[in-house]
């Protein structure tokens, strides 16, 4: 009675702990309670080590084939999370390696040295100087034609006479306008001025003790054997009566070049008219 007693006891305790692994078998599978009932009465035979062993290859040889249709449901949604998250950390393990991967690169990046522009030195162009041109001298026509009155010349009394130099100029001469100081234009041949009572005669600087207009009748000159009449109607820095001057009188020519043919003559000087 005793044995009898002892084997339903120890039969007890052993379907207690096998009801206890076969539960926690259950939650970590899932499985379906009719399952586990057959764990259970196939393990009933061998020992808690064995039973512990075959439960694991049971376990471990469980497929979805062995699953009831909702539960392989779920087992295939667990499934596809797991291989999703495990997509997900695989994805951001290659995210973190290529952003690792890319500031390394940077780092690495060294800017290439530019060299320095060395600037090839300008050659300095030389002007040539551009020769002038030689002023060309214009033919100079002189207008009109000398024609005193000398019929006039003595029908009027002599006012005063004159004995000293006489020179010649031109209007291109050094420090000359062109312009008489009574204000006449002399370039381009206007030698000659047109008086009503003594003709067409020419023009003579005087002494500004002769006032412009002034008639005064030259002889002894080699530009002509009868007497030259001449109108006073300029002034000159060396012309006058003054000591130091050069002459009395200076007879206009067309230019500097023909006056210098004049030189420097004696001659005597009448006063015919006192100005204009």
């Amino acid at each position: 009675m005793k044995n009898y007693l002892n084997n339903v006891l120890k039969g007890l305790v052993l379907a207690f702990v096998i009801v206890i692994l076969g539960g926690s078998l259950y939650l970590k599978i899932n499985i379906h309670p009719t399952n586990t009932l057959v764990l259970i009465s196939s393990n009933l035979v061998g020992s808690i080590t064995t039973n512990q062993t075959l439960k694991e290859n049971q376990e471990e040889s469980l497929t979805k084939e062995d699953l009831p249709q909702d539960e392989v449901q779920v087992f295939e949604e667990e499934e596809s999370e797991e291989k999703l998250e495990i997509k997900e950390e695989i994805k951001e393990e290659i995210i973190e390696e290529n952003t690792q991967t890319e500031e390394v690169t940077k780092e690495e990046v060294v800017e290439p040295i530019t060299p320095p522009v060395v600037e090839e030195p300008k050659q300095e162009v030389v002007e040539k100087p551009i020769p002038e041109k030689e002023p060309v001298q214009e033919e100079i026509v002189i207008k009109g034609e000398y024609a005193p009155n000398l019929e006039v010349i003595n029908t009027v009394e002599v006012l005063a006479t004159y004995h000293g130099k006489m020179t010649g100029y031109g209007p291109d001469c050094v420090g000359c306008s062109g312009i008489t100081a009574s204000g006449r234009n002399v370039l381009n041949g206007n030698i000659y001025y047109d008086d009503k009572t003594f003709g067409t005669i020419r023009i003579v600087a005087g002494d500004k003790s002769i006032p412009f207009g002034s008639i005064i009748k030259i002889t002894g000159i080699n530009i002509s054997s009868e007497p030259v009449l001449a109108i006073v109607l300029d002034r000159g820095g060396m012309i006058g009566f003054a000591e130091g001057k050069h002459a009395y009188f200076d007879l206009l020519y067309a230019s500097e070049g023909d006056a210098s043919s004049f030189g420097r003559q004696d001659a005597t000087f009448e006063l015919l008219r006192t100005g204009y």
